[in-house]
């Protein structure tokens, strides 16, 4: 599976966990609806008033893990950014393209944060093969810069 496939099979997915700590390491894992760019950066949004919102702000680093319907999965760890200005508005589309609801979510709750996952510095695919063994791509550990 090369990096396009690991796009192609995320992109199949609208759901996904992710898991945030606060700074005295208290996790925190939730279900999220994302999208994805070629490029793996992984966007999502959520309200201000749940308890990722400010898990994000006070600690970034997060993991994340695609793939609840098959025996794959994508395990992706990085740094998250609160998206605003261009970069918002660039991403934005992105996520409303898979998940159409979201403009009319965004005028019900306007107390809504949108965020991007980057800085990848691992991606791993498990179990893909057929012995059962998984691959990971150093070079998905580059930042990417929007």
């Amino acid at each position: 599976m090369n990096l396009q496939e690991v796009f192609r099979f995320m992109d199949s997915e609208r759901y996904g966990v992710l898991t945030t700590a606060t700074n005295s390491v208290q996790p925190e894992a939730a279900l999220v609806g994302f999208a994805v760019t070629s490029a793996l950066e992984i966007i999502f949004d959520t309200v201000r008033s749940s308890r990722k919102y400010p898990n994000l702000k006070e600690n970034p680093r997060v993991a994340f893990v695609a793939g609840c319907t098959t025996e794959i999965t994508v395990q992706y760890e990085g740094e998250a950014e609160e998206l605003a200005g261009e970069a918002l508005a660039k991403y934005k589309p992105i996520y409303f393209q898979k998940f159409t609801d979201g403009p009319a979510r965004e005028k019900k709750r306007a107390r809504r944060g949108r965020w991007r996952l980057h800085e990848r510095t691992r991606v791993r695919v498990a179990p893909l093969r057929p012995d059962g063994s998984t691959r990971e791509w150093p070079e998905a550990g580059r930042p990417t810069r929007p």
